[in-house]
Formats: structure tokens, sequence, C-alpha cells
């Protein structure tokens, strides 16, 4: 009879460990670089809130998954193991943060020298801007009276010169012969 019971309570423990899940557990390093990829995914979410209400969460997370060789049943393994020492998981969740926090980093870096890039071409079109209005008044062929300023459908300044029947002698203006009464 007890031989029966411990073959029963032998096949009920490899019952049990059969109907566990067979995922593997992620290293904690890795697990913190898919930590960090899902929370920027759910911000992502939030700014989409289009996409959001069609977005279900095992769906949306599985290409994050599959990026690092994981399913989702590899990481529902790993949270309950981690889960079970609140030292290590905190642990995956401080890299998380520093990892997030790294990102954010390249990501002003980046986004300030856009900025400066962008400061630097208005700079480079305002200079230019100068130019041609100064040649375009020094060049006798293309004398102005005045010049008008606009910016087009391209944000770029346009020049439009005002051109009188005057003709140009040096910074003097001198009506043309033709236009002049006789008495």
């Amino acid at each position: 009879m007890k031989k029966y019971i411990g073959i029963l309570l032998i096949l009920t423990l490899l019952l049990t460990v059969s109907c566990q899940r067979k995922g593997r557990i992620i290293p904690e390093k890795k697990l913190s670089k898919i930590y960090a990829e899902m929370f920027i995914a759910d911000q992502w979410l939030t700014l989409n809130r289009d996409e959001k209400k069609r977005a279900d969460t095992l769906w949306f997370y599985r290409p994050i998954f599959e990026k690092y060789g994981y399913t989702m049943e590899d990481y529902l393994v790993s949270v309950d193991h981690y889960l079970g020492d609140p030292d290590k998981f905190f642990k995956i969740l401080d890299k998380t943060k520093e990892q997030i926090l790294k990102e954010k980093t390249v990501i002003e870096k980046e986004r300030d020298r856009e900025t400066a890039m962008e400061a630097n071409l208005r700079k480079i079109r305002a200079f230019n801007f100068g130019v041609r209005i100064f040649n375009e008044m020094l060049d006798p062929a293309n004398a102005v009276d005045t010049i008008t300023i606009h910016r087009d459908t391209c944000g770029m300044y346009v020049l439009d010169p005002v051109r009188r029947d005057t003709i140009w002698v040096g910074p003097a203006l001198a009506e043309p012969a033709d236009s002049l009464k006789e008495e």
C-alpha cells in the first residue's frame, strides 16, 4: 500500500512539474533591456491613442521579445522567477531606469544638435539674403529704388525689387532723357 501511495505521489509531482511553463529564464541584463523597450513602447502607445485602442498588449510586445530571442512565455516565467527575489527584481528595474535615462540623454543631444543645425541654417540663409540684397543694390543693371521682402510658401525670403523709370548714375538717380519735359 505504501508503495502505491509513493507511486501516486511521484506521478502527481511529475504531472505538476510537466504542467508548469517550459519557458526559459531571461538573464537580468537582457530583461532590463526588454523592460526599457517595453516602457518606451508604452509611452508611444500613450502618445498615439488611436493605436492604443487597437493594440493587444501581448501582441504589441511580441516583436520586442523576438528581437532578443525570447517569447512571452519566457517573459512570464522570468517575471515569476525574479519576483521570488525582490532584490534581484529591483536591480533589474534599476538597470532599466538607467538605460531609459541614457536613451533620453542621447535623444536630447540629438535634438539639441538638430536645433543648432537649424539655427545655423537660418543664419546662412540670412547671410545669403543679405548678400543678395547687397549685390542687387550694387549692380547697375539691377538698380532699384526699393526692395520689398516677403516669405514664399517654402519659408524662404524673396526679394521683390521696385524699379522706377530712372537711370543709375553712381550714387544718385537721374531721369532718362526721354522722360525730360521740354520747355
